[in-house]
């Protein structure tokens, strides 16, 4: 079921979470890394699987262990994302990421304990996309923009905080959970410096990584 449920396997790739599953169990052989980069992390298979084999936990924990030895995953957009990601992770990180925002939402700081805030919309990394894929006029932003509107017809002004960083989702997916962590711990320290209590999104990566993925490894 899981096999033939993937959507690499079903591309006409020669691929099979059950095998490589079976080869590292019962013949200790363990998977050649374009094996385990290949696989998408969609959770198809998880959710076919009669047994709910949890494949793309399995194959989280195998990127981390396959970067240990020192086989890197080759980077797309030629590493530039990875590379901003690792910027934002060096502290402190004086970012210049808010000026496309409307006039009416607040914007505070972490490191300004005197704001505070319980309602905060948590950005991402899409001003930064709307700069790197300038040339397919995205407008990410533009969705976030969108999304604060509607926020406010509803009652709801939440402020955005001027130095949040990634929120770690491609890290973590790929392996590199050092860098995953200290993103994670920047985020979550800026949400208590200013006492959110509400945090919105746009992103559904940054929705599973901040309900899901923060509390697996922050608490």
């Amino acid at each position: 079921k899981c096999t033939a449920s993937c959507p690499i396997a079903i591309s006409g790739v020669h691929y099979s979470p059950r095998l490589i599953v079976s080869h590292l169990l019962y013949h200790h052989r363990s998977p050649v890394p374009k094996e385990i980069w290949r696989c998408l992390t969609c959770s198809t298979c998880r959710y076919r699987c009669p047994s709910d084999v949890d494949f793309p936990g399995f194959v989280q924990k195998l990127r981390g262990e396959i970067r240990k030895l020192g086989n890197q995953p080759q980077p797309t957009h030629t590493g530039m994302i990875g590379e901003m990601v690792r910027i934002m992770s060096s502290q402190p990180s004086m970012q210049k990421r808010t000026d496309w925002l409307p006039q009416w939402v607040k914007v505070i700081s972490g490191r300004e304990v005197t704001t505070k805030s319980e309602d905060v919309y948590f950005v991402g990394c899409a001003p930064y996309f709307d700069v790197i894929f300038d040339e397919f006029e995205l407008d990410l932003t533009g969705t976030h923009i969108a999304a604060l509107n509607l926020l406010r017809i509803t009652g709801v002004e939440p402020a955005v905080l001027a130095d949040e960083v990634c929120c770690g989702h491609d890290s973590l997916w790929a392996g590199d959970f050092e860098l995953f962590e200290r993103l994670a711990q920047t985020n979550a320290q800026n949400f208590k410096a200013v006492g959110a209590k509400r945090i919105y999104v746009s992103c559904p990566e940054c929705y599973f990584t901040l309900k899901h993925s923060y509390g697996d490894y922050l608490s």
